[in-house]
């Protein structure tokens, strides 16, 4: 995703795309308008889900 290999552009990238992801999770478990609040745990295996499944399915697939 990010074309390199050198882990001091990884490390940094993937702390940020985590707490990317997390906050957006977070949006999603409060329903505007509604006093529902979802599991983030539920939210984040929904969203974590495809792309787990596209990086499994990509390294066997495609070479």
């Amino acid at each position: 995703m990010f074309g390199s290999c050198d882990h001091r552009i990884l490390v940094p990238a993937v702390i940020i795309m985590g707490a990317i992801m997390a906050l957006i999770a977070d949006l999603m478990c409060t329903i505007p308008g509604n006093q529902t609040v979802l599991p983030l745990n539920s939210v984040t295996a929904l969203i974590s889900t495809p792309v787990v499944s596209w990086v499994i399915l990509r390294r066997y697939y495609i070479k």
